[in-house]
């Protein structure tokens, strides 16, 4: 038989934040949430962080570290790599740099808004950063 997994769509959630009730006082920084989460929900939470910009190797390090070995993180895909509506800002400087003048301009962008390299690389470095950090 199959398992179910619970989990919220994020640990950070600024709702989740701002209404007070979730985190006990003194639940404030980046571990204590993460860990407190673990300790409400020992499965599964969603990382949407990486909807909106590339994740780092450095915090997949750290929610690897801060969560239990069979503990799922189901993250979310970058919004430019899913088609969707992207900040030009949020893309890595050097790509950032190689787009035209027009696209730079605007508030949103698409993946045709890029090269085909350019795509294929910001995949490998989100790939990476998991990989690595995991």
């Amino acid at each position: 038989m199959g398992r179910i997994r619970i989990g919220l769509s994020s640990w950070t959630d600024k709702s989740l934040l701002e209404s007070g009730k979730f985190y006990p006082p003194g639940v404030d920084d980046a571990e204590g949430r993460l860990r407190y989460y673990v300790s409400r929900f020992p499965d599964l939470v969603e990382v949407n962080s990486t909807y909106y910009a590339l994740p780092s190797e450095r915090n997949a390090f750290y929610w690897n570290q801060r969560t239990p070995d069979d503990f799922i993180f189901d993250i979310k895909m970058y919004s430019l790599l899913t088609r969707h509506p992207t900040k030009p800002r949020s893309l890595p400087k050097d790509i950032y740099r190689e787009l035209d003048e027009e696209a730079r301009s605007k508030e949103r962008i698409y993946v045709k808004h890029v090269s085909q390299e350019a795509a294929e690389e910001i995949m490998a470095r989100y790939v990476k950063a998991l990989r690595r950090g995991l």
